[in-house]
């Protein structure tokens, strides 16, 4: 799995719900009914890019025996957001891809989980803007 050089990077174990950066984690009793395309892990990495940054890093989980990670076929209004679903009978770890002023990883426990990104970031009633991490 592709990691950061920095040492210091702490894991967290997550059982329920975790946060890393603008990449949200969730779990869930199912995988809902409209996530049916199947999204495949990158070929040359083996890992799948559970969130792109606008910085050039990213937020990657490895690929297990067994997991099976779906999206839906209908992509979202902005573009932006990745919107995940997998499932998953041993920890994953999510690794911040990069070397400086990294997000700590997180370890999901076996069960469903949800991966999405963009936050929206509060601004006003009248504005939302994407949040940058």
């Amino acid at each position: 799995m592709t990691n950061n050089i920095n040492s210091t990077v702490r894991v967290h174990d997550v059982f329920n719900d975790g946060v890393q950066g603008d990449a949200i984690f969730k779990r869930l009793d199912s995988i809902p009914s409209e996530a049916t395309k199947e999204v495949l892990p990158n070929s040359r990495t083996g890992e799948y890019v559970l969130a792109h940054s606008e910085s050039g890093h990213n937020h990657v989980m490895e690929r297990k025996p067994g997991m099976k990670v779906f999206t839906s076929p209908n992509p979202t209004a902005d573009g932006l957001l990745v919107d995940m679903f997998f499932s998953t009978d041993v920890p994953v770890d999510i690794v911040h891809d990069r070397s400086y002023d990294t997000h700590d990883t997180l370890r999901l426990f076996p069960g469903i989980w949800r991966a999405r990104s963009k936050q929206r970031e509060y601004q006003s009633e009248e504005e939302n803007r994407l949040a940058a991490d």
